[in-house]
Formats: structure tokens, C-alpha cells, sequence
């Protein structure tokens, strides 16, 4: 497992991008972060800082490569063709962080780098289909199928967006946690906190749905 490592970089609409470099076990070896401004020259030379760092953290440990999970649609070019929170879009991000570490980078979205680690380290290890559910700024999926992402023809597979409930309401609005006790005290005219919510689904279907899991 340690013969080769990788780093791994979530970048999404928060105010700092993290990283890790973990060995071939899904092992994490280091991890760290820094804040970052929301255009493209701060973003690149963010990522080239922040893999900098790691590789210093972890020495002797050789990376392969740099997997980027990116708030944006990526096509099959590996480029950025679409981003509502960052400044990304046909920027060339891979080919620039890679002209700056020396390593070969790979992009994806973060719903469908979420949900092949599920299928190959975590909950969906032995599932052959797996669909993995986000909310956040909006709804998103991805989809693993034998092992695969599925990104259809131009990469948007998956994204879901902003769906509209009977009521007007958005989806992704509704489907917060902070919104979901209230849900259920109006229609049972019983106030739950969110920890109780949570006790209460998984009593009543047998999910594990503990706070970092139901949350994210």
C-alpha cells in the first residue's frame, strides 16, 4: 500500500481548499489546508501550495498523481465546462496545475469523486450500482455502475440542480438539516432537535444516519 501514493483535493465553494495524500489503501498519510480567493490565478496557486505542503508533510512517499473534486461540471477532456460558484470555467485548470507540480491531474465532480470512494472504500463496496445524493447550494448525484462513474454523454450526469417541490419550495432548501426537524414538528406538532431527528429516522429504518453522514 505505501509502495505509491496519491493527493487528493476537495475544492469547492468553501473558504479554504483541503487536501490529503493518502496511500494505495485509501490510508490518509497527511492532511492540511489553506484559504484561498475565488479566481483562477489564487485557485491555482492555492492547489500548487497546498500540494507543495504535502508532499513536504509525507517525504519518502512518491505520488502518482493529484485527483481534484471540483464544485463544476467536468467534461471528458478533463476540463471544467461549467462551475455556478467558482471561477473555473475553461480555465485550464488541470493542464496549469500540472505544469506547476510536475504530476498528472485528474478532475471530477465532488458528487462523483464522493460517490466512487463509496464503491470502492466505504458503503457501497458491494454494491455493482450505486447513487450517491448531495445538498448543499443544490441537489447533485453520482452515479457508479460495475465500478464506473457514469457521466453521460457530456459529463452532466448527475447534476440535478435546483428542483422545485409541489409547494414552491426548492428541494436542496428543504432537505437541510436545519430544515428537517421543523418539517417534522409541523406535522406532528411535536419540537425536535436535529440529533433527535436523526435518532428518529434510524430507529424507524434502520439507516445510520449520524451527523456527519445524514449531513453531508
Amino acid at each position: 500500500k505505501r509502495a505509491r501514493c496519491a493527493i487528493g483535493i476537495d475544492l469547492g465553494g468553501d473558504l479554504r481548499i483541503e487536501g490529503v495524500i493518502c496511500d494505495l489503501g485509501c490510508g490518509i498519510i497527511a492532511g492540511d489546508s489553506i484559504a484561498y480567493e475565488n479566481n483562477i490565478d489564487s485557485i491555482t496557486a492555492t492547489v500548487s501550495q497546498l500540494v507543495e505542503r504535502l508532499r513536504r508533510a509525507a517525504p519518502g512517499n512518491v505520488p502518482s498523481g493529484i485527483g481534484i473534486a471540483v464544485s463544476a461540471v467536468v467534461d471528458g477532456a478533463n476540463e471544467i465546462i461549467g462551475s455556478s460558484t467558482l471561477d473555473l470555467s475553461k480555465k485550464n485548470l488541470a493542464r496549469k496545475i500540472e505544469a506547476l507540480t510536475g504530476l498528472p491531474v485528474r478532475l471530477d465532480r465532488r458528487p462523483n469523486a464522493a460517490a466512487l470512494a463509496e464503491a470502492l472504500f466505504g458503503a457501497g463496496h458491494n454494491c455493482r450500482q450505486l447513487l450517491y445524493i448531495t445538498s448543499g447550494r443544490g441537489v447533485g448525484a453520482g452515479i457508479v455502475n460495475d465500478g464506473k462513474i457514469f457521466r453521460g454523454s457530456n459529463g452532466f450526469a448527475g447534476e440535478i440542480g435546483h428542483l422545485l417541490l409541489p409547494d414552491g419550495r426548492e428541494l436542496e432548501e428543504s432537505a437541510r438539516p436545519s430544515v428537517l426537524p421543523k418539517e417534522y414538528s409541523t406535522l406532528t406538532g411535536r419540537e425536535i432537535s436535529f440529533e433527535e431527528f436523526s435518532e428518529h429516522i434510524q430507529e424507524t429504518t434502520g439507516l445510520d444516519t449520524s451527523s456527519s453522514q445524514f449531513e453531508g
